[in-house]
């Protein structure tokens, strides 16, 4: 069973500096349940040095680890699974590289083209983000309601999330939210995390 409530992108980029290792275990602690490591700068050889740092962080814990369009390393770092997006890796060819066994997410697929097994899909950005600068416009909280309604997959909201707004995303059916920046930069990510699990709750 994957639980995608509070999936937490972390991204070395985007800690001002600070230990990404500290961050993730700061935001396990308040309660997020998968981290994907979002590093596109790095080489795979550094990706996957950085990647068997937090998949022992995470070991025995219940959160699972998902790597970021890099299905070819998913065994050797000891990750549950793996997100496409917009890499030059298809879902098809992830799929086939990963086998039945492991987690597979997406984004930026229209549903038409999804023709394997997934275990969840991101919609959005919900509201406009500064995390990821091609994101596109944001869709608000009916249309994003409206793809989820539409989707026979769980669907991830993501972008712009923050404390302040994400309590509007509770009655749009989602299965969780994605958050980066809300995370990467927060002054204590553990009490962000927490707060991010409560007002989804409420």
């Amino acid at each position: 069973m994957l639980d995608i409530s509070i999936y937490f992108i972390a991204d070395p980029d985007q800690t001002g500096g600070r230990d990404l290792l500290e961050i993730i275990r700061e935001a396990v602690a308040g309660g997020v349940t998968v981290v994907q490591l979002r590093a596109p700068k790095l080489t795979d050889e550094d990706y996957s040095a950085l990647a068997l740092r937090i998949s022992a962080l995470l070991l025995g814990t219940s959160v699972k680890f998902f790597l970021n369009d890099r299905p070819n390393l998913l065994e050797l770092v000891g990750a549950h699974g793996v997100h496409i997006g917009e890499g030059p890796t298809s879902l098809a060819e992830a799929r086939e590289i990963i086998g039945p066994d492991y987690f597979l997410g997406a984004s930026a697929i229209p549903l038409e083209e999804i023709n394997v097994e997934i275990d969840y899909l991101s919609v959005g950005p919900v509201w406009t983000t500064t995390s990821k600068a091609d994101a596109g416009p944001a869709i608000g909280i009916e249309e994003t309601a409206r793809r989820v309604k539409l989707s026979p997959w769980p669907m991830l909201a993501i972008g712009g999330i923050t404390t302040k707004n994400v309590g509007e995303l509770a009655s749009t059916g989602i299965a969780g939210i994605a958050v980066l920046g809300e995370i990467c930069r927060a002054p204590d990510p553990r009490v962000v995390a927490s707060q991010l699990r409560a007002a989804l709750a409420n």
